[in-house]
């Protein structure tokens, strides 16, 4: 059975229309390298230090023994002698320095052996991810999902994206975000390996294209259904990328114009009019096109920049007439942190110093850095509950602050490693979104016109109502009635009197009800 299957369930908190932020990590599979042999096995294992309690609890619980016995255990793994078994008070004046020093030299070389590694992966619905922290040893990450190593696009979609793209279809603003390090695989989640599958809409490729594609692709097939309904339907699309305090139109051949903030982006002043899955292609790949990417040590293709595809859908009963419901779905593919010692940059500076190509990198990193320094003290204050939320740091926050703190369902996608060279990383991104899923969002009902409309027509449907009980009455009618059938010599007449019942004196409210009624039942979908 696909444990995916469950979908993605929206915790709730007290209150209607309040939802905590979904958070899903998605690990990137080892490479060849590594997935073989022993290596994997030795990564977590034989390097991996637990604090002494965490180490005793194991034991106790393993063998069902007392804490005396469990660290006698403990003394004879090791094949070492119990330090407590002789132990001796000494008074501090007396212990000689050198002495000290030996010990702080034990505890140095002890904290440079602790080091950060994935322990195991418990994917599925409500996974888990345990990992070793230095200092605090084992700690495991709770989430809305878990995908393994081995999950596939479309489960990655079918848990985090489709859910969400349903609401947005709904009339809800929707936001899913991806967060991890350079080389991760968010732009892999986000949208696919290459241009080819995280573009092409109009003949998706089901086991490459990525939650963007996808819900191109369902948020087009809904509109078609809601159409043959006689729902008119509009959808326009931004796709802006933002670099430091730069906010560019990668639908107007990446051009940079100072004049583009995010309001203007959510106001549409970028938007095109999409019609069909060919159309939202060619958008895409325009858009792709016109992304700044670089060759780092990490990522052949790494994102230099953050990214962010505005759909906006407005969509009104052309029966009813009744108000627009619009709503807004946000899917972003932020840029990866990342060491400038790791990637490369700054080698790359030193190597062709002066060079304006090289040293863009490394600018770059610093861009991408700040924007996400941002975003982690906005969400941090969130989580505290502080009265300021520094969103204007940034543009990214911008753009961002109704996903974290506004009017909005928000999915987060953790990407990580199970590497050991990349686990410091990993747990910084595993941290991020546990933060992320603390964060409580107010959603108001997008579906707020259809809500009025429907009371004022209760209202009307009464008032009419009212109108009928008092102008019916009934009257009694007497209606001569001929049996063809009869013949002479029968014991029953040819001729008999029905006498009948009706209600009269409403039929124009009658009429007015039933068309009223007809306009309720489109509303609510019955």
């Amino acid at each position: 059975e696909d444990e995916f299957e469950t979908g993605t369930e929206e915790h709730k908190t007290e209150g209607f229309g309040s939802f905590n932020i979904s958070v899903f990590a998605r690990m990137r599979p080892l490479p060849p390298s590594e997935a073989n042999g022993g290596q994997k096995i030795k990564d977590v294992g034989t390097n991996m230090v637990l604090p002494l309690h965490q180490r005793l609890g194991l034991i106790r619980q393993q063998h069902k023994c007392s804490a005396k016995e469990a660290r006698r255990i403990l003394w004879q793994g090791d094949q070492l002698p119990d330090p407590w078994a002789t132990s001796e008070v000494r008074v501090a004046g007396e212990i000689e320095k050198g002495e000290i020093q030996d010990e702080v030299d034990k505890v140095e070389v002890q904290k440079d052996e602790v080091q950060a590694c994935v322990v195991a992966v418990s994917p599925g619905h409500e996974g888990s991810v345990l990992m070793c922290c230095p200092g605090t040893g084992l700690r495991e990450f709770n989430f809305s999902g878990v995908l393994g190593e081995m999950s596939q696009q479309q489960d990655v979609y079918r848990s985090a994206g489709a859910p969400l793209v349903s609401d947005f279809m709904n009339g809800t603003n929707v936001c899913i975000f991806s967060y991890g390090q350079t080389g991760s695989g968010k732009t892999h989640t986000m949208f696919g390996p290459d241009m080819e599958a995280g573009a092409c809409v109009d003949n998706l490729d089901q086991d490459r294209a990525g939650i963007v594609p996808r819900a191109c692709r369902d948020v087009l097939d809904g509109m078609a259904a809601r159409r043959h309904q006689g729902i008119a339907t509009t959808l326009s699309v931004s796709y802006v990328e933002i670099y430091g305090d730069q906010v560019t139109d990668l639908l107007n051949a990446g051009e940079v114009n100072p004049m583009i903030a995010h309001q203007a982006v959510f106001a549409g002043h970028c938007a095109v009019n999409v019609e069909s899955a060919h159309e939202m292609s060619e958008l895409l790949k325009r858009g792709d096109i016109a992304k700044k990417r670089a060759a780092t040590a990490m990522n052949d293709r790494s994102s230099r920049a953050h990214s962010l595809l505005l759909l906006s859908l407005r969509q009104q009963h052309q029966d009813t007439m009744v108000e627009p419901v619009s709503s807004t779905l946000c899917l972003s593919d932020l840029g990866g942190s990342e060491q400038v010692f790791k990637s490369g940059v700054n080698k790359l500076t030193e190597v062709a110093a002066g060079f304006l190509s090289q040293d863009d990198r490394l600018k770059e990193a610093v861009n991408i850095n700040l924007g996400l320094l941002s975003l982690k003290t906005c969400i941090r204050n969130l989580v505290c509950g502080r009265p300021y939320v520094p969103f204007q740091d940034s543009r990214l926050t911008m753009m961002l602050s109704s996903a974290l703190g506004g009017n909005c369902k928000t999915a987060v996608v953790v990407t990580g490693s199970s590497e050991k060279k990349h686990a410091l990383e990993t747990l910084q991104s595993l941290r991020f979104g546990e933060e992320c899923g603390q964060i409580v969002n107010q959603t108001k009902d997008g579906l707020g016109a259809a809500q009025r409309a429907i009371q004022a027509l209760d209202q009307e449907i009464e008032v009419v109502e009212d109108e009928i009980r008092k102008k019916e009455r009934w009257e009694t009618f007497r209606e001569k009635r001929v049996d063809d059938l009869h013949q002479e010599g029968e014991a029953t007449q040819k001729e008999e009197i029905v006498v009948t019942s009706k209600l009269v004196g409403a039929e124009s409210e009658r009429e007015h009800l039933e068309l009223l009624l007809a306009r309720r039942r489109i509303l609510v979908g019955a």
